[in-house]
Order: C-alpha cells, then sequence, then structure tokens
C-alpha cells in the first residue's frame, strides 16, 4: 500500500511542514486558529482532471443539485458539522454524515468559477505534481482555500467504499484538510483522519475518529454544553417559501443562510451565503417561514438565532429551490359527519377523503394525538393512500373532548396541515364494547359502555348464554332465563361524557377457554328511572391463561 502524505497549512503555522509517517500515539493538535460563524461557508470550483474524480453522476438527495466531484467535496466538509446533515445519508462508508459535535458548523456556498485566492475558502484543484504530498490548506480565521495536487494524483469522488488502490479519496482527503481550515493539525492517533498520511484507496478518513472530535471540540466546545443551539428537522419548499422547523429559534431578528445559485470565484458577496436577516419564528419558536431568495440555488439552508458566536448557527441542512413542492393537502369529504361517542363495535370510524394524505403524520383529535391504538379505546389511524385516512375515533371525553358537538381533526403533511371536523351526537341506544373479543386473565379486561346522560348502567356478566325476559320489566340476552345466572359487575352513572370504562386488572378464580357475556341494563333517566329497563347489545369474550 502506498502512503501519501497530507500537509499541514504554511501560513496558518507560519512556515512550511510537511508531516511524515509519526510513531503510533494518541492525541489531536491543534494550529491556533478558528472560525467564526462568518466563515462557515466553503465553495468549490471543479476543475478536476481525471473522469475518476467526476464519474458519480447520481445526484443523493442531501447533497442536492451536485454530483461528481463537488458532491464528494462537500461531504467532506460537511461531516465536521454539529449534528446530521439532513438525514445523515449519502455515504456508505458511514452511517451519520455530521458527527463533530461542537458548536461550529459549515454550509456549501456553491460552485466557485475560479480558484480564487487564499481566504475566499474554495476548494480547488492544482495542475502540478505534488510527490508525496496530496493536498494542503493555506489560510487561518480570515479565510483559507484548499488545493489538490492533480498533476501526479488520481482522484476519485466514489460514492462507493471501493475506490481502486491507485487513487486518492477526494471524500476523504477534504474531511482532512477542511480539518486544517478549522484549526486542527496533524493527530498522532493513526485512525484519526487528521492522520498526517494516507493509504492509496483508503476512505475510512470521511468518517472522523473519536481523536478527531476532541479536538474540534477543543477548539469550539461541545455543542452539548450550548442549550441554546438551534437545530433543524425539515426543510419544506412551499413553491417560493420555505418552512424550517426545528428548536432554538429566536422570536424575532434571525437569519436564514441560503446558498448561492452562482456564488462566483473571488471574495465579497460571492463569498457569503445569502443572508435574509429580521426573521421571525412562530409555535413556541419552532417554525420559520421565509421567502426564498431569487439568486438561491441548490445546496444548504442554516438558521442563525439572535445572538452571536457559532453556537447560535444551526447545522445546514439540504435544501434545493427548484424541487417541485409537496402537494397542498384537501379534504374534500368528512364521514360519516357524525357520530355517536361509541357503538358496539367499538370507538366509531371515520373516512376522510381528498387529496395530499400520503404523508401525513400527527393526527390530533381535539387535543388528543391518536397513535396506533395500544391503549384501549384511545384510537387509530391508518393512511389507506393518497386520497383517503381512516380515523377509529378515541373516545370522546379523554382530556379535552367534549362529549357532545363539533370535533376537531387536524393533521400534518409536508405541504402544509389540514383540518376537518366530525360531530359527536347524543346517544340513541346504549351500547356496550370491549378491547378485545379473547382476553387473558392475566392482563384483565378492559370494556366501556356509552348511555345517555344521567342514565344509569348496570355492567352484567354471565356464562351462561340466551335471553331472560320479564314482561315490561327487562329483557337481557344472557343468563339462560334465570336471574341467578347474572352477576352484577359494575354501576355506572352516566355523565355528560355519556360513556363510562371498566378495566378489571388481572381476574383470579374463573377458568380459562370458556365464554363470557357481557351486558349492561339501562336504568334511563328519560322514564325516571322506572321500568321497563333498558339493555345494551351483549358481547362475547374468550377467557385465555
Amino acid at each position: 500500500m502506498k502512503i501519501r502524505n497530507l500537509f499541514l497549512p504554511s501560513i496558518a503555522l507560519g512556515a512550511t511542514f510537511l508531516m511524515m509517517t509519526p510513531a503510533e500515539s494518541t492525541g489531536f493538535a491543534v494550529l491556533g486558529h478558528s472560525l467564526a460563524p462568518l466563515q462557515a461557508d466553503f465553495r468549490i470550483f471543479n476543475n478536476f482532471l481525471d473522469a475518476q474524480a467526476n464519474n458519480n453522476n447520481v445526484e443523493h438527495v442531501n447533497f442536492p443539485g451536485y454530483s461528481g466531484a463537488v458532491s464528494a467535496l462537500w461531504k467532506g466538509a460537511i461531516e465536521w458539522s454539529s449534528g446530521p446533515h439532513g438525514d445523515g445519508s449519502g455515504d456508505p462508508h458511514q452511517g451519520i454524515l455530521g458527527s463533530g459535535n461542537s458548536a461550529f458548523d459549515p454550509i456549501f456556498n456553491g460552485e466557485a468559477n475560479g480558484v480564487g485566492v487564499i481566504g475566499n475558502n474554495i476548494i480547488s484543484s492544482l495542475n502540478q505534481n505534488g510527490g508525496s504530498t496530496i493536498a494542503f490548506m493555506q489560510g487561518g480565521s480570515s479565510g483559507w482555500w484548499i488545493r489538490f495536487y492533480d498533476g501526479d494524483k488520481t482522484f476519485a469522488d466514489g460514492p462507493g467504499t471501493f475506490i481502486g488502490f491507485s487513487n486518492d479519496d477526494l471524500q476523504g482527503v477534504n474531511c482532512h484538510e477542511y480539518g486544517h481550515a478549522l484549526g486542527l493539525g496533524h493527530s498522532a492517533t493513526s485512525a484519526a483522519t487528521m492522520f498526517g498520511s494516507i493509504g492509496g484507496g483508503s476512505v475510512s478518513e470521511r468518517s472522523i475518529h473519536a481523536d478527531d472530535v476532541a479536538g474540534i471540540q477543543s477548539i469550539y466546545g461541545d455543542k452539548a454544553s450550548f442549550a441554546t443551539k438551534p437545530t433543524i428537522s425539515s426543510v419544506v419548499n412551499l413553491g417560493g417559501q420555505v418552512r424550517i422547523v426545528g428548536t432554538n429559534f429566536t422570536l424575532n431578528n434571525n437569519q436564514v443562510w441560503f446558498t448561492r445559485l452562482n456564488p462566483g470565484s473571488t471574495g465579497g458577496t460571492g463569498g457569503n451565503p445569502i443572508k435574509v436577516t429580521g426573521v421571525s419564528s412562530t409555535n413556541s419558536e419552532t417554525e420559520i417561514v421565509v421567502n426564498i431568495p431569487a439568486t438561491a440555488g441548490p445546496g444548504d439552508i442554516m438558521v442563525k438565532r439572535n445572538s452571536a458566536g457559532n453556537e447560535s448557527t444551526s447545522p445546514a441542512w439540504p435544501f434545493d429551490p427548484f424541487s417541485v413542492p409537496p402537494p397542498i393537502p384537501m379534504i374534500t369529504n368528512v364521514s360519516p359527519a357524525s357520530v355517536p361517542p361509541l357503538t358496539p363495535t367499538g370507538t366509531p370510524t371515520v373516512v376522510l377523503t381528498g387529496s395530499g394524505f400520503a404523508a401525513a403524520s400527527n393526527l390530533v383529535v381535539n387535543s388528543v394525538v391518536v397513535g396506533n391504538g395500544a391503549t384501549p379505546f384511545t384510537g387509530s389511524w391508518t393512511i389507506d393512500n393518497d386520497n383517503q385516512i381512516t380515523i377509529e375515533m378515541p373516545l370522546t371525553g379523554s382530556a379535552s373532548i367534549v362529549a357532545v358537538g363539533l370535533v376537531d381533526i387536524t393533521f400534518d403533511t409536508p405541504g402544509g396541515p389540514a383540518a376537518a371536523q366530525v360531530e359527536i351526537v347524543p346517544v340513541v341506544d346504549a351500547a356496550l364494547a370491549a378491547e378485545n373479543t379473547t382476553v387473558s386473565l392475566a392482563t384483565g379486561l378492559n370494556v366501556a359502555c356509552s348511555a345517555q346522560d344521567t342514565d344509569i348502567v348496570i355492567l352484567e356478566v354471565s356464562a351462561v348464554d340466551g335471553p331472560t325476559v320479564f314482561p315490561g320489566i327487562l329483557e337481557l340476552e344472557i343468563g339462560g332465563g334465570d336471574l341467578a345466572n347474572i352477576f352484577k359487575v359494575k354501576r355506572w352513572n352516566i355523565g355528560p361524557k355519556l360513556w363510562r370504562r371498566f378495566e378489571t386488572g388481572p381476574v383470579t378464580g374463573l377458568p380459562f377457554g370458556i365464554n363470557l357475556y357481557f351486558e349492561g341494563l339501562v336504568v334511563p333517566a328519560a322514564t325516571g328511572h322506572s321500568t321497563p329497563y333498558e339493555s345494551t347489545n351483549k358481547v362475547t369474550i374468550l377467557t385465555a391463561p
């Protein structure tokens, strides 16, 4: 395996120094400078000579608008981010791109049209022979540049993990050189990205080592110590505007930084991202909606909160202003439009139809988050397709849901929120429902009953099926004609929520493998609690161990 050396920055050190292969030891080194947020941007001039440097023509969603050498070099720099770049994917060699965990975050500022000068933060190739030196960085706290010796080297852009032993990995080498730009020297730890030499065909330098993380944190601090450092969790192109969701934005005077479409080759405005200033946030300082500048291009987006220091900027998030905006959700029908709080088969089902539902999330029924139905009678929901969502309604009365009246249904989509209403109507016929038709005695059973306000309901159970009828008094479907076969389980006084629930917990003393028949005897308020009594439907439950 050939070993090539990585050149330390001459201006940052004040002298040219070539790092030869050191003895095995541990420990990072620092150069004595650091970058402020105004130096967080970097540009790339793609003047690499070899076809291998640009043979990856598959654009990755986390690196929009670019492939080849630009994409590889972008990935190399962004690995030093404080957190994942987008969802962190893009390199098969590592699980997450964005592993620096310091307060500093870089932002890609597009493709330059020239190499620029030292201080322009441009990465490019140099058509000269470097001998045993692959690449170098020159500069310091006021800016830098990175050059790759392309005269006698063959650089490959990957992204696969095998690039050929005679090639040098653009992504890994740039990850090393950008570490110099950040203020790191060569590490004495051979496994570290900042180690002073690299083997031919090696891609391990793409992923920074714990020693590299310790080094960058020694310069910029551990991001965990900055409780207000902003983050981004999603970015959605709304068509002319962009919605940014995250944490730790400030109420007013945020900045949103965009990659430039045509950033130029030298300093001045071309060297800085587009900065939209004076931006307010909403939703408890977790959401920003801002107009997309006309000169923004594919690349990154970053939020800077209204404070100073590197901890004021978020990790960059991939963003393409030319991507197709997600559809705005449209609810065209709610069926049925009105439902009782409970039916004999359980909580009622409501179907929403419309469009733009495919990526729906966070469905809420009046302030109650509807999950997967793991908790009895709390409801569930499924996305049937882009045009339909089916909701098993949670029992009304949970949290702030009123028993009777209009209930709000909302959910989120990438194209925006959607809202509808369904009406909860008074109970006509009392209903009894069980969580499951087969229950474990070890965990117990869970049943619910609905009736009209101020009705009295007596939950009864029998191991004997068949009607028990006393004309003019009561008609039950259980007991087999003998009241001695029927046992009282629970008495409910129904209130304005129109339903009550009964949970037994573990049950002892009953055999398993038998059917238990439940029914509610209703003493209706409408008749002054006089006979004849009404009843609910019968529920059959099979006991299990």
